[in-house]
C-alpha cells in the first residue's frame, strides 16, 4: 500500500522528481525498496521458529523485495516484472496464512495445516519433558513432590 501511494498524484511524491532524470527516480525507489527488503529479511529470521507457512511468506517476500530493488536500481523492467510475479505468489501464501490463523478449533470445524517449526513450549522451556507428579511415603503419610 505504501509503495502504491508513491505513484498516486495527490500524495505528491512524483512532483518532487518532475525535473529529475528517470535514473534518479529509480535510484530513490531502489533505496526505499531496500529498506523494505532489509525489514522483510529481519522478519524472515524472526519467523524461522514459527510455522512453515509464515516462514514461506517472508522468504518469498524477501525475494520479491530484492527483485523489485534490483529492478529499480538497474532500470530493468524484466527484473521488476519477476518481482511482481513473486509478489502475486506471495499474496496467495499470505491469504493461506490469514485463513489458517482464522480457522482455529474454537471457531471452525477444521484447521488448515501450517507445519509448526518450533518444538512445543512447556512450562520448563522448549522441548522439555513434562513435569511428572509422584508420591513418596514419608513419616506423615504421602506428600506429592516434583521429579
Amino acid at each position: 500500500m505504501s509503495y502504491a501511494a508513491l505513484f498516486i498524484s495527490s500524495f505528491g511524491f512524483l512532483d518532487g522528481y518532475a525535473t529529475a532524470t528517470p535514473q534518479q527516480l529509480n535510484h530513490s525507489l531502489g533505496i526505499y525498496l531496500l529498506g523494505w527488503t532489509i525489514f522483510t529479511f529481519i522478519m524472515l529470521i524472526a519467523s524461522h521458529r514459527t510455522t512453515l507457512a509464515l516462514f514461506s511468506l517472508f522468504f518469498i517476500l524477501t525475494i520479491t523485495f530484492a527483485l523489485l530493488t534490483i529492478g529499480a536500481w538497474i532500470g530493468n523492467p524484466r527484473v521488476t516484472q519477476a518481482g511482481g510475479a513473486f509478489g502475486i505468489f506471495d499474496a496467495a501464501i499470505a491469504w493461506y496464512c490469514a485463513m489458517a490463523a482464522m480457522l482455529t478449533p474454537s471457531n471452525s470445524v477444521f484447521r488448515m495445516p501450517v507445519l509448526e517449526l518450533a518444538p512445543v513450549w512447556t512450562a520448563r522451556g522448549y522441548g522439555a519433558q513434562p513435569v511428572v507428579m509422584t508420591t513418596r511415603k514419608t513419616v506423615d503419610g504421602t506428600t506429592p513432590t516434583r521429579q
